[in-house]
């Protein structure tokens, strides 16, 4: 779009194995360097290396270790609101590179959400660290369900966010329910409150 920003890649690769190699050799010094490409899961794996030595001795050793992106975002938006309600979003941006990162916020709220307080929109994050933005909006009379858009980009980096977010008229819903088997039967109900 005309948004001035690189559309974030998807995520697609999650294999189960990451790398799998029977016959590593060693140099005279028992050591190996072996390369291989993660998954696109940002989370911790276990490394096992067995092996067996020429005069039959057996070794194993596990390491953890983990991935992450260089730079990630996360937003906490609910599933559904009741008009009237005061809304904060917290955008928590993280910065897992050695150098600060300067970049931009998009933010393309629903059209039943106000916006409370203006947000900067040029961001800089220190290196290593994450800054929680605070989006606050007051949810208008306006019952449906729209899509809520974050995105980030700056140095080279993107993340991009979506969420359907539900608004709902402020009142709780009555049912009513009769059973019988007259033919034809009066019944009388009232109901306080209506919305």
């Amino acid at each position: 779009g005309g948004m001035g920003y690189v559309k974030p890649e998807k995520r697609s690769d999650f294999r189960e194995t990451v790398y799998w190699n029977p016959a590593v050799k060693v140099d005279r010094s028992g050591k190996a360097v072996i390369e291989f490409y993660n998954t696109d899961e940002i989370s911790s794996f276990r490394a096992i290396a067995e092996g067996i030595s020429i005069d039959g001795q057996v070794g194993r050793a596990e390491k953890l270790f983990y991935t992450q992106l260089p730079f990630s975002m996360q937003a906490r938006v609910p599933v559904e609101v009741a008009s009237g309600d005061n809304l904060v979003v917290p955008v928590v941006l993280t910065n897992n590179t050695s150098a600060p990162l300067s970049g931009s916020l998009h933010v393309m709220p629903p059209s039943g959400l106000e916006q409370l307080a203006a947000t900067g929109s040029l961001i800089t994050i220190p290196a290593g660290m994450s800054q929680t933005i605070h989006l606050a909006y007051k949810v208008k009379h306006l019952p449906g369900e729209e899509v809520f858009n974050i995105a980030f980009a700056g140095g080279g980096h993107t993340d991009a966010f979506e969420q359907k977010l539900k608004i709902v008229p402020a009142g709780f819903p009555v049912a009513l329910s009769f059973a019988g088997k007259e033919l034809s039967e009066t019944y009388k109900f009232k109901i306080g409150e209506s919305v």
